[in-house]
């Protein structure tokens, strides 16, 4: 729970980023002032996507202003949510290119690396070209994901590969994967254990939070998003938390150390529901932020 000016300061934090783009124009005269605000200072960027129903879930930041987003197609039928890959500029929320990826369900996690762009789906792993987006199959190669792992988010070291399992009941776990094995001739299934023919082997295996949506590092450490639609945690390196944007997914670090986060609560599923915050698609939040706020209030917690 929170206490004191720590719960200020968190309540403040979050309630800035829910009023930053309304998507109804509602409000007081202050959330308008806050919404002004958190938009000229870029930290609140909505995207208006061409398709309808997107549902973001990966980010991956690009060289200069762009990022990826990776997701799905809101649907009914959870055999339909085909996957889209967005390129965005989170200046101004601008669609720059998109590309649907008809294999891939969910697209739960994304990450740029010198080889490519990295999209997951529960049970398989994409690489991808990401000159190729909105142009043609952008589809380099791909992998299987086998049971236990499920691929719900993933984010790299530098040498690898991170890829989080979500759990709602216990914690859950992240594997990591060399870039040598991944990228070896004949690799074809991601694997916790065990050699054979085109496996790959996690190098390493750790606990993770529950409820784990989104995985970024860096030089400090592994930090993680744990969300519902309602609610936002953020896990530091150090094992600290601190309030989070509702519906946090993929988040990632840009390189003045701000941290950028995508979030499905802005996605028009939720948003139609209306009882969830409204929230932008991307959420900056410098760095300072990240040291002085406050614990979160979550329902799972």
């Amino acid at each position: 729970m929170f206490g004191g000016a720590a719960r200020w300061a968190a309540v403040a934090l979050v309630s800035l980023l829910v009023a930053g783009c309304r998507v109804d124009g509602g409000g007081t005269a202050g959330d308008t002032q806050a919404a002004q605000g958190c938009v000229r200072e870029q930290r609140c960027v909505r995207v208006d996507f061409p398709f309808r129903h997107f549902v973001p879930q990966g980010l991956a930041l690009a060289p200069g202003n762009a990022a990826y987003l990776s997701g799905y197609q809101w649907k009914p039928q959870r055999g339909r949510r085909h996957c889209q890959v967005v390129k965005v500029d989170r200046r101004s929320g601008a669609v720059l290119a998109a590309s649907l990826l008809p294999e891939c369900r969910h697209g739960g996690g994304a990450v740029l690396t010198r080889h490519g762009l990295w999209v997951t789906g529960p049970s398989r792993l994409w690489l991808l070209d990401p000159e190729a987006i909105g142009r043609r199959d952008p589809v380099l190669r791909e992998w299987a994901v086998d049971k236990p792992i499920t691929a719900s988010t993933l984010t790299t070291t530098g040498s690898g590969l991170l890829m989080a399992t979500f759990a709602q009941s216990a914690e859950g776990h992240t594997y990591g994967f060399d870039f040598a094995q991944l990228m070896a001739p004949g690799a074809t299934t991601l694997v916790d254990r065990g050699e054979g023919a085109g496996r790959v082997a996690a190098s390493t295996v750790r606990d993770s939070p529950a409820w784990v949506q989104g995985v970024t590092h860096d030089r400090r450490g592994t930090w993680f998003a744990s969300s519902s639609t309602y609610c936002g945690a953020l896990t530091l390196p150090s094992g600290r938390r601190v309030a989070l944007v509702p519906g946090a997914e993929g988040l990632g670090f840009d390189h003045k150390g701000d941290l950028w986060v995508v979030s499905e609560s802005s996605a028009g599923p939720y948003a139609l529901a209306g009882d969830r915050p409204r929230t932008p698609t991307l959420t900056r939040i410098p760095a300072a932020e990240l040291r002085t706020g406050g614990e979160p209030d979550c329902a799972w917690d």
